[in-house]
């Protein structure tokens, strides 16, 4: 099967969803299809997160990914994915997130193309955003099926979307060779992954941190990921005279890394379409923590069977500490959640059963 298969950004987009969308498309290329991606990053540039050297990809090289798109940009961004269409004629087109399935689905429209949106976030995204909502309701019947990322984020949605939805879950590959858990290193670390954003909700880490690293003085922090609030977080992190304990990295392109040399994982975001990193903890052999309030992180982790889910009470930040203290005083404890989240997500994550999802997706339509 031919397929296109679109994203606005890989060379400087560093989430989830993006690397999401290279293993889908590389497992899909080794199982025999002809893939070709097709982005709005500047010819030249290399992906961030690996993917098959079979695999086609073309850069459109118009406007600037990182920034928020002009009306013009818009225009010509869907014109060249039209003629794009047009000439590779493919079986079937797939879009991921909103901005770049709602310019696929108008590119598309007349040539009688069978279009897949992929959707990576809640309802929650919108609420602020209610311009974009009314987008992607206005392309709905453009496209064919949207993939969500569970039966719970398809409810949130308004029914006209709801209607074309497909829950699959992403991707995680598994490490059963990684070991579990163990206190191996004199000094420990506390990990999270994410956008430096409001969304990610790393202040409220930081904070629970200081509060026990007196306590605790062999543990760190180490946050990977960039973002808007950088700064802020910064700030936060002066202030508690933290510095020498909480590490804000950036964009690593090795994050398997950065599980292997970590103790726990924190998730501490306020909602997630669905918790990769969370998952891909877990799958290394780490105890993980969320908050029980948080969507795509209170369908992962089972309370204190693969992980501890935190209920925030009136004080996130206290109960985020007392949560980790939890873990960092019981060896034990941790190391039943990690061996349990292991073999959670061999069960229910495997690479191969989620690829088999999207080819019965793509032969559908």
């Amino acid at each position: 099967m031919k397929i296109i298969f679109s994203i606005k950004s890989l060379s400087d987009m560093a989430g989830g969803a993006e690397r999401v969308f290279c293993t889908i498309c590389t497992h899909l290329s080794g199982r025999g299809h002809d893939i070709l991606i097709v982005t709005f990053d500047p010819p030249g540039k290399e992906a961030f997160y690996p993917m098959s050297n079979d695999i086609k990809w073309l850069q459109l090289g118009i406007g600037d990914p990182k920034k928020k798109s002009t009306i013009v940009e818009i225009i010509k961004r869907t014109n060249a994915v039209r003629r794009v269409l047009k000439s590779e004629k493919p079986d079937v087109v797939v879009g991921f997130m909103h901005s770049m399935f709602v310019p696929l689905s108008l590119a598309s429209i007349g040539l009688k193309l069978p279009v897949i949106a992929s959707e990576h976030i809640t309802i929650e995204h919108y609420h602020a955003r209610k311009f974009q909502l009314l987008l992607v309701t206005l392309v709905m019947p453009i496209i064919n099926k949207m993939t969500v990322l569970s039966e719970s984020i398809k409810q949130g949605y308004p029914k006209i979307i709801q209607n074309k939805m497909m829950p699959i879950v992403n991707p995680v590959e598994t490490y059963t060779d990684s070991g579990v858990f163990s206190f191996r290193e004199k000094r420990n670390t506390i990990l999270n992954i994410g956008r430096l954003n409001y969304q990610k909700n790393q202040i409220t880490l930081i904070k629970a941190f200081s509060m026990i690293a007196d306590e605790h003085p062999n543990w760190n922090l180490r946050i990977v990921g960039e973002g808007s609030e950088r700064g802020k977080l910064e700030s936060v992190v002066k202030n508690l005279k933290l510095e020498n304990r909480v590490f804000l990295p950036g964009k690593i392109k090795n994050i398997d890394c950065e599980y292997k040399k970590a103790t726990l994982f924190v998730m501490s975001s306020h909602y997630e379409a669905f918790g990769l990193v969370t998952v891909e903890a877990m799958s290394h052999g780490m105890p993980v923590i969320g908050f029980s309030d948080c969507p795509g992180t209170n369908e992962i982790i089972i309370d204190n069977f693969n992980g501890l889910l935190i209920d925030p009470e009136c004080d996130r930040i206290k109960a985020l500490s007392t949560g980790i203290s939890k873990l960092i005083e019981s060896e034990s404890l941790s190391r039943i959640l990690a061996e349990n989240a292991q073999n959670f997500v061999t069960k229910e994550f495997d690479v191969e059963h989620v690829i088999d999802c999207w080819e019965e997706l793509l032969y559908s339509v």
